[in-house]
């Protein structure tokens, strides 16, 4: 089921923070605008889904005579989600969607199909049977969104009266285990006509085939529309608004998300950098160590801050110790790879004497970010055994491309002039 959707007033001023931070609000707004637009226009929103080849086309052109949807026997032509203006049998403008397929390419619900039905107002779902597997799992989908749903029986005319009354029997056994909607399940039989096909017998023996045009039979169909429509109104809106609030709080938190990880491998990309340079700037023994350690702790503050995850200087420390135990096992392993790897490096030869120990103080801000951001991204805090696991995965990984860049900011950072003590000095 759906979980809470924030309300309207919540949503704007998170839209802001989200804008604040740079992060692209352009689609959640858009899902906003969309809603305030159906609202005004008056129109209550039914969308038909179901799988590939159900006859959900067939269905709507029996609904919708003068109406532009398409009829294609080729699986899956229905791609995009089409829109028809139908007038409801007690007068009321419905705008019925038509649905990607379901189950196209593997899909259970795919995520257009999805975004559509928490526009809408209610759901028609065609089966042409019992329930398979599938057809279930996606019918569960449906009533966790929480909209009234009803399952038509298509092509019911191809059914014998007794057959049709078995189908329609399991049916609502099975139904009445979806989890419970605020809208409602109702069973509708329906059939968008066609030709038929039919073997008549001749009076003198043999057989002759006749095709006969069989008229669309949407009474019941239209029966259940017309309760869902008779429904309470704020009932109905108070559903939609509900599920495109959800829909939208979705689509920016995936925006901020996407934000915040692109900002976060700059960051990391900057630590890593700046531990390269620091440990070739570093003049006395022990002064790298030093550098590292003020390093370390602002790349965690950062990333917290960045997170929106609160974090102790306690907590910090705790991942500092945890990451360097695990570094120091690693360490010569780090240090072999990375000596051997700078033989074959171009412009290895300009490199300063504690080059290799530089790539690897790099190499192990950039492991340590990565995790941190992979737990952040994850579990929403800072778990600091959590943190030092994925920091030795990191360093397990494969090293050569990270290397290279790695092995860039060492080569600039030794090459660059740069004062130490009392005077400037050129690294050469």
């Amino acid at each position: 089921p759906l979980p809470p959707a924030p309300p309207r007033e919540a949503l704007e001023s998170r839209l802001e923070q989200a804008a604040a931070l740079g992060a692209g609000i352009e689609e959640a707004r858009r899902e906003l605008a969309e809603r305030d637009a159906r609202h005004a226009g008056g129109e209550i929103h039914l969308v038909l889904a179901g799988e590939i080849n159900a006859g959900k086309s067939t269905l709507i052109r029996a609904l919708i005579p003068d109406g532009a949807a398409e009829i294609s026997p080729v699986g899956g032509a229905t791609r995009e989600v089409a829109r028809q203006s139908w007038r409801a049998p007690n007068g009321t403008r419905v705008i019925l969607g038509d649905l990607p397929g379901l189950n196209e390419v593997g899909e259970v619900l795919s995520e257009a199909a999805r975004d559509e039905i928490l526009r809408s107002h209610g759901v028609i779902f065609l089966s042409e049977g019992d329930l398979t597997r599938d057809q279930f799992r996606e019918l569960t989908l449906l009533a966790g969104l929480g909209k009234p749903l009803i399952v038509a029986l298509s092509k019911s005319d191809q059914w014998r009266p007794e057959d049709l009354a078995r189908v329609r029997r399991r049916l609502g056994e099975r139904l009445a285990t979806l989890p419970p909607s605020p809208g409602g399940v109702e069973i509708a039989a329906v059939s968008g006509g066609g030709v038929r096909e039919v073997i008549r017998p001749l009076p003198g023996g043999g057989e002759e085939r006749l095709r006969r045009v069989a008229p669309p039979d949407t009474r019941e169909l239209l029966q259940a529309v017309t309760r869902l429509l008779g429904k309470d109104g704020a009932l109905l809106e108070g559903l939609r608004d509900r599920a495109v609030h959800h829909l939208a709080a979705n689509k920016l938190e995936r925006a901020i998300a996407s934000h915040r990880h692109l900002e976060a491998d700059r960051l990391v990309g900057s630590y890593a950098r700046k531990a390269v340079a620091g440990a070739m700037a570093a003049v006395t023994p022990g002064m790298d160590v030093v550098i590292q350690g003020y390093l370390g702790f602002q790349l965690i503050q950062e990333l917290c801050q960045l997170y929106e995850t609160p974090v102790t200087r306690l907590e910090a420390e705790r991942l500092l110790k945890e990451a360097t135990t695990r570094a120091d096992r690693a360490l010569p392993l780090l240090l072999a790879t990375v000596g051997n790897a700078l033989k074959a490096f171009p412009g290895a030869g300009t490199l300063a004497g504690g080059a290799v120990h530089a790539v690897c103080y790099g190499l192990l801000f950039e492991s340590l970010g990565r995790a941190l951001i992979r737990v952040l991204e994850r579990e929403g805090q800072l778990a600091a055994e959590a943190a030092a696991r994925l920091f030795e995965e990191e360093l397990e990984s494969p090293l050569e491309e990270r290397l290279k860049g790695v092995a860039l900011s060492a080569l600039a950072a030794a090459l660059e002039p740069r004062t130490i003590g009392r005077g400037t000095e050129g690294s050469t």
